[in-house]
Formats: C-alpha cells, sequence, structure tokens
C-alpha cells in the first residue's frame, strides 16, 4: 500500500528482477500548486521527484517499482520515462517497428 492507503495500479504475477515483482502507479501532479512552485522553479520535475520519494517510499523494499509520475507542466519522472523506454523495447522487439518507443513518449498534444 502507499501512504494514502491505496495500491499501485498495476503489479506484475511473475518477478522481473530480484526475485520481486514489478509494480507501477500513475500520479499526476500540478506544477504550479503552492506546495510544488518554489521547488519546481528552480529545478524541472520538481514536483515528480517529490511524489515519487514521498508517496511510493513504502513499496521500494517489496517490489521493483517504477512511479509514473507526469507534472501538469509535461515533465516526466525519470523512473517513468524508463518504464515506458522499455516497454517500447519490448515492443520493438515483438513487431519489429523501430518508432514503437518514440510513439509512446510522443506529448499527447501533437494529437489534439
Amino acid at each position: 500500500m502507499v501512504k494514502d492507503g491505496k495500491g499501485p495500479e498495476g503489479i506484475t504475477i511473475l518477478s522481473r528482477e530480484r526475485g520481486k515483482p514489478l509494480a507501477w502507479d500513475v500520479t499526476v501532479q500540478d506544477t504550479f500548486a503552492d506546495a510544488h512552485v518554489i521547488n519546481s522553479a528552480r529545478e524541472a520535475g520538481a514536483a515528480a521527484e517529490h511524489a515519487a520519494i514521498n508517496k511510493y517510499s513504502c513499496l521500494m523494499n517489496s517490489h521493483i517499482f517504477y512511479p509514473v509520475v507526469i507534472e501538469t507542466a509535461k515533465t516526466w519522472h525519470h523512473q517513468a520515462v524508463e518504464l515506458v523506454k522499455e516497454i517500447g523495447k519490448r515492443t520493438t522487439n515483438i513487431t519489429g517497428d523501430e518508432r514503437e518507443r518514440d510513439l509512446l513518449l510522443v506529448p499527447t498534444d501533437v494529437w489534439t
């Protein structure tokens, strides 16, 4: 369970690495919220990093955990990018399409 009493968004059934299951959870942080604006002004991704450390720290010992934290200013937590790149790499291995990873990382405003 994460600190708010909820479980992660998803978890693998089979162990991924080091005998632990892979888990992930998605959260969106408001970059410009009063609690984050000062740190966000100093460093891009500060709100995402804060959420990854504070919300998910209790899962780190029992899972290979990827916090999928995205800020409203479109900054992704570095572990979210790692997970999406890995999914894209594995999808490319299946389909042979080298664009798989890049299509997963395309900003959504491109589609609107």
